[in-house]
C-alpha cells in the first residue's frame, strides 16, 4: 500500500500499526548471584573493621539499630563488650555485640545487624545458631537476654522465631 505521501508501507508495519494497545511488556533482570558459603563469627579487627562499619540495615530498620561504627565505638568504653562480626565465606555480612559479664554470669544481646543485601535469606538464622554455640560455652550461661525498640519494622518477630520469650520488663 502506499500512503499519501507516496511511500511505500509493509505488510509488517501495517500488522505493528493494527496490534497496538494489545502490546505485553516484558523485562529481563539481572539474576542475583548465588549464596554460598558457610556462616562464622570472627574477631573484628583492623582489617575488617571498615567492612564491619560500612554494613547497615534497611533503611526501614534504621530506628532499631545503631550503626556499627557506633556499636564498636561504645564496646571501647565497656568491659563487657563481646564483638563478632558474621561472615559468609569470606564476605562479612552482618555484626553481634553482646555483654559478657562473667563475673555475674550475665549475658546480654546488644546488638545484632545483618546487612540489607543478605537479609530474608536465613542467615541471620544461621548466625544466631552460631552464637548460641559461643554463649553455652560462657562460664554459667543458661540464658541470653535483649531488648528491642516496639515498632512496625522491629527485630521482634525475628527474637520470637529465634525462642527469646517476653520477661514483663
Amino acid at each position: 500500500e502506499k500512503d499519501k505521501e507516496g511511500s511505500s508501507i509493509t505488510k509488517r508495519s501495517l500488522m505493528a500499526i493494527r496490534n497496538m494497545g494489545r502490546n505485553t511488556a516484558m523485562i529481563l533482570r539481572k539474576e542475583e548471584p548465588v549464596i554460598t558459603g558457610e556462616i562464622s563469627l570472627k574477631e573484628v579487627t583492623k582489617e575488617n573493621f571498615w567492612a564491619i562499619c560500612n554494613l547497615k540495615v534497611a533503611a526501614s530498620q534504621e530506628e532499631y539499630v545503631a550503626t556499627n561504627v557506633v556499636s564498636i565505638a561504645e564496646a571501647y568504653f565497656s568491659k563487657t563488650a563481646w564483638l563478632k562480626a558474621i561472615y559468609l565465606g569470606d564476605i562479612p555480612i552482618g555484626f553481634i555485640m553482646l555483654s559478657k559479664d562473667t563475673v555475674h554470669q550475665k549475658y546480654i544481646l546488644w546488638r545484632f545487624m545483618i546487612d540489607e543485601k543478605y537479609q530474608r535469606k536465613g542467615l541471620g538464622r544461621q548466625a544466631f545458631v552460631k552464637l548460641i554455640d559461643e554463649v553455652k560455652a560462657f562460664p554459667g550461661a543458661t540464658e541470653l537476654s535483649t531488648s528491642y525498640v516496639v515498632g512496625k519494622n522491629s527485630p521482634k518477630d525475628f527474637f520470637v522465631k529465634m525462642k527469646f520469650v517476653h520477661t514483663g520488663k
